[in-house]
């Protein structure tokens, strides 16, 4: 077994905690994303962070027919845990999980793990009105009140992923899947070759 987290002091600590118990993995201190090609291949990699696409040392270092675990969250931190299993060529796919769970992003650099998020003046910003519902996202439309502020209209960017998913017949996580390799990532709806897909920024 093989463990990696950014922050030494947790390793060190987790390393004794479990020599306690019998237990002694391979524990890595260092960033995540860059796997740990020395002990390379593996047959199971289990992401306990989200990540905006898969790191194309994951899929180098997984087995062929190896799976990965892993909380894949898009833009708007719009996400989920999908399964992707390894073909003999370096190419993962595989479809989302119909029940949601998530995990924090995962970091490159120890010093940022604590760092509380940038503040944002909001005093300049203005109201509209959405039909979005921004508790349930479906269900009857309404009237709800937005305010925004910034250089960019983030809830336009939820209001039209939201018509699209409509659009589409309000379709379940686990309808959706993700094809990826080392240089492309695509989403797609119920199978590989469907009409419906859209690329991640790798």
């Amino acid at each position: 077994m093989f463990s990696v987290d950014l922050r030494p002091g947790l390793v060190h600590d987790a390393r004794k905690r479990l020599a306690t118990m019998g237990y002694r993995p391979v524990l890595h201190a260092g960033d995540g994303s860059r796997g740990l090609p020395d002990h390379a291949p593996y047959d199971r990699i289990i992401a306990t962070c989200s990540v905006a696409t898969i790191p194309p040392e994951w899929i180098e270092q997984t087995a062929p027919g190896g799976l990965i675990l892993v909380d894949v969250e898009g833009q708007l931190s719009a996400g989920n845990l999908v399964v992707l299993r390894r073909g003999d060529e370096p190419l993962v796919e595989g479809k989302f999980l119909d029940w949601y769970g998530r995990f924090m992003a995962l970091r490159h650099d120890a010093a940022s793990v604590g760092q509380p998020w940038p503040t944002v003046d909001r005093s300049d910003g203005d109201e509209r009105i959405t039909t979005v519902d921004p508790v349930e996202l479906d269900g009857e439309p309404g009237l709800y009140r937005v305010r925004r502020a910034g250089p960019q209209d983030l809830w336009a960017d939820v209001e039209q992923a939201h018509d699209e998913w409509a659009a589409m017949g309000t379709p379940a996580w686990h309808r959706f899947g993700l094809t990826a390799t080392a240089t492309t990532q695509r989403v797609w709806l119920d199978s590989p070759d469907s009409a419906h897909t859209w690329n991640l920024d790798t």
